[in-house]
């Protein structure tokens, strides 16, 4: 199943149309943006396939990884989110003319979360859902979470100094399936530590100025 580069693919549209049904055109568009990031952000490290022209279900499973997060339905875990997508996918499986591409997109959502994948793109996938954890777009992704319980910004600092402190990053590095993707999840948590300790410095800061009343500027 050769891949289509062409953004007006039919399952593009068909997605895109999904991404519409419970959203405003700004905020559909930004879902639509985001899930081909993803796409983006797998393709540089496609060469981990040992094969050059990967299915287009490989693309799809990208943008439908994000059709729970447009619907306001995403989990922290791996494994309920490639459940959820499944779920949103599923209407696509109407369409004859998609039907063995989602067959073939919701198998390889099912591989993602298996402690070992028997595909090397689901390896891959898992990968990807795994570093972003260890980036700002994965701490944007708790805000967002976040601020959709009523939380505010000191929930998230402190919910990612106690991961830090219980060892929890420590343990994430151990899923990888690729090397090269577990060192670059290392680089990123390296980098970040320091942005933590200068966010929970404002916090605190701000806090302290919130109590005292004084007002700056």
């Amino acid at each position: 199943m050769p891949l289509v580069a062409d953004a007006s693919t039919q399952w593009r549209d068909a997605l895109t149309a999904l991404f519409s049904r419970r959203r405003d055109r700004a905020a559909a568009e930004r879902a639509v943006w985001l899930a081909d990031q993803r796409w983006r952000r797998l393709r540089p490290h496609l060469s981990l396939l040992n094969h050059p022209q990967p299915g287009e279900q490989l693309p799809m499973v990208c943008w439908a990884l994000q059709l729970p997060v447009a619907a306001g339905q995403a989990a922290g875990r791996i494994k309920d989110h490639c459940q959820q997508a499944a779920e949103l996918l599923s209407p696509l499986s109407g369409q004859e003319a998609l039907q063995p591409l989602v067959e073939a997109a919701t198998h390889l959502l099912g591989q993602i979360p298996l402690p070992a994948p028997p595909s090397p793109e689901a390896r891959l996938l898992f990968d990807l859902l795994n570093l972003e954890d260890f980036g700002l777009l994965g701490w944007f992704d708790q805000y967002q979470r976040l601020l959709g319980a009523g939380k505010e910004l000191t929930a998230l600092a402190l919910g990612l100094r106690r991961r830090e402190q219980y060892g929890y990053w420590t343990a994430r590095l151990e899923h990888f399936h690729f090397p090269q993707m577990r060192q670059l999840a290392e680089k990123r948590w390296r980098q970040l530590l320091p942005v933590l300790d200068q966010l929970e410095e404002e916090l605190a800061l701000a806090g302290t100025d919130e109590h005292s009343g004084s007002i700056e500027g």
